[in-house]
C-alpha cells in the first residue's frame, strides 16, 4: 500500500479505527494511526492519538514535538 495515496491511507485508517474499538491498547495500531493521520494532515487527531499512545508507552520528546502543528 502506498504511503502517498490519500484514499488508500484513509481506507487503512478506517480499518485501524475499527480494530482499535476491540483492541484499544494495541500500541502498533496506535502508532500506525498516528503516522497515517500525520500524512493526511490530521494534526489535532494525531495529537489526540499520541496522547492515548503516550499513556501506554513512553515516547521520546522529539517524536511528540514533531507531531504538534506549527503556527
Amino acid at each position: 500500500m502506498s504511503d502517498h495515496d490519500p484514499d488508500a491511507l484513509a481506507d487503512e485508517l478506517s480499518g485501524i479505527i475499527t480494530a482499535l474499538e476491540t483492541t484499544p491498547d494495541n500500541v502498533g495500531l496506535l502508532r500506525r494511526e498516528v503516522e497515517i493521520m500525520r500524512q493526511l494532515d490530521m494534526m489535532p487527531e494525531a495529537l489526540d492519538a499520541t496522547l492515548r499512545l503516550s499513556s501506554l508507552v513512553m515516547i521520546e520528546e522529539g517524536e511528540f514535538l514533531a507531531m504538534e502543528p506549527l503556527g
